[in-house]
């Protein structure tokens, strides 16, 4: 039997993403076995409720209240990660797009390396121009960098929506204090004592035109001193 692959999104008032880009990602995954996407809304959201309610992969849930950590944040993603029921655990945003052979290349990557708990793969971002805060206009770009612990220690490497891990992993938790970067914690942390396995695959499309995004938002300095020191070794 195929291992099942649960896929966590968290989101926040952001439907027509939602829809248009993440949920028909993930509903066109290529992978034959059993997929379920977890999609955890930041606070209570009955039209979401309601328009999720059709969507045969998709199993809904929310918070009592808004978090105000963000719609990608910690208490979503661990909220999803409780109730997942599968054996691979895989992320999406949900601005993003996951590559059709994602969840195939998790499954792949565990079975021929059964002693990985966690792996990383490529991913293309848009446009860099606009992370960087240069204006907008560069050519898409694939970022798959070689694992080193100190050098990612000091710049994340994997965007969460290329990371896959086991799950039931002790360090498999989202720290709640993270407005930005819970997953370059993340990823620190699950490869503290073991490196991951580096997937050469495309995991997903970054996309960089939503509105609402809080990357290098004004807890982007505080957020990276605390992820470093804490996992300074």
């Amino acid at each position: 039997m195929l291992p099942v692959v649960s896929v966590i999104t968290a989101t926040w008032q952001r439907h027509r993403l939602l829809q248009n880009r993440c949920i028909p990602s993930v509903r066109a995954q290529k992978y034959p076995g059993i997929i379920e996407h977890l999609v955890i809304s930041d606070g209570p959201d009955s039209d979401l409720r309601r328009l999720l309610a059709g969507e045969p992969l998709v199993r809904y849930d929310e918070l009592r209240e808004h978090s105000d950590v963000s719609h990608w944040g910690a208490l979503p993603r661990r909220r999803g990660c409780d109730l997942a029921s599968a054996d691979f655990i895989a992320y999406l945003d949900d601005d993003n797009i996951m590559h059709p052979q994602w969840l195939k290349s998790i499954a792949w990557g565990f079975e021929q390396r059964p002693e990985a708990s966690i792996l990383y793969g490529a991913f293309i971002v848009d446009d860099t121009a606009r992370i960087d805060q240069r204006g907008k206009g560069d050519l898409p770009q694939l970022y798959f960098w070689p694992y080193d612990h100190h050098t990612v220690a000091q710049n994340n490497i994997a965007d969460i929506g290329c990371i896959g891990h086991r799950a039931g992993l002790t360090e498999g938790r989202f720290d709640e204090s993270l407005r930005e970067m819970g997953d370059w914690d993340l990823f620190l942390r699950l490869t503290r004592e073991r490196p991951p396995l580096a997937l050469p695959a495309i995991a997903c499309y970054y996309t960089t035109d939503a509105p609402n995004r809080i990357t290098n938002g004004p807890t982007f300095e505080a957020d990276r001193a605390a992820v470093m020191a804490k996992n300074r070794r």
